[in-house]
């Protein structure tokens, strides 16, 4: 349907059924089944920062820990404790235990490859703002969907930014179990 207001939601324009023939399926073992082009591939190699370490960051965290190193910046000191102490559970459609890194205090990071800014809209200014001057090799990575979080960041750094646009989401059982509830795929893309 050419007409996008005919679509209940913006998930229903993006997941709507192709017409047959549309899009056949290259030569390759590897196929997108989006409007884009697959620009990277591979392995993540380094360390990976989750600033906010709420649901959507402790979920990431969890999941990346299986393939990178990664440090988790939360905002009071014994949530850090807690995870240091206990490691980091993922329940529901995901079944993970992992350790983590975690602290308070962005001075404690040695420099990631990747930053993923995972907090609340109403907090990305103050988060951008101690991040400024920080981690200048770093790609720094939004999922704010949509809300100009790329724009705020950029006022604080010359980052490599990556975009990115998800519904995933889950429940924050403590500060050591997030239950992984809605699996939603994340587009990623990059900024600027």
């Amino acid at each position: 349907e050419p007409d996008i207001t005919r679509y209940a939601s913006f998930n229903d324009f993006f997941t709507r059924a192709l017409k047959p023939g549309a899009r056949p399926p290259a030569g390759s073992a590897l196929v997108s089944p989006v409007d884009g082009a697959i620009s990277q591939v591979g392995a993540i190699a380094g360390d990976v920062c989750i600033v906010g370490a709420g649901t959507f960051g402790s979920l990431c965290a969890g999941h990346l820990a299986r393939v990178a190193d990664v440090s988790v910046v939360t905002r009071r000191r014994a949530h850090a404790e807690a995870l240091h102490a206990h490691g980091l559970r993922v329940t529901g459609r995901s079944d993970l235990e992992v350790r983590v890194h975690a602290t308070d205090d962005l001075e404690e990071l040695p420099e990631p490859d990747l930053v993923v800014i995972a907090c609340k809209g109403n907090d990305l200014g103050a988060v951008a703002s101690a991040l400024a001057g920080r981690f200048p090799e770093a790609m720094v990575m939004t999922v704010q969907n949509g809300l100009g979080a790329e724009a705020v960041v950029r006022t604080h750094g010359e980052w490599s930014l990556i975009s990115a646009i998800t519904f995933m989401s889950g429940t924050r059982h403590s500060d050591t179990e997030v239950e992984y509830v809605l699996d939603t795929t994340t587009w990623l893309g990059p900024y600027g």
